[in-house]
C-alpha cells in the first residue's frame, strides 16, 4: 500500500534512490515476521 503511495508521488521521479532503500527495508520486515 505504501509502495502504491510512493509510486504516484512526484517526489519518485527526483528521488528514485530514496524509494530503493525503503523498498529494501520493508521486504527485511516482512521476512522477519512483520507481514
Amino acid at each position: 500500500m505504501e509502495f502504491a503511495h510512493i509510486s504516484q508521488l512526484p517526489i519518485n521521479r527526483v528521488q528514485p534512490i530514496s524509494v530503493q532503500p525503503i523498498r529494501k527495508r520493508g521486504r527485511s520486515l516482512e521476512q522477519m515476521g512483520c507481514g
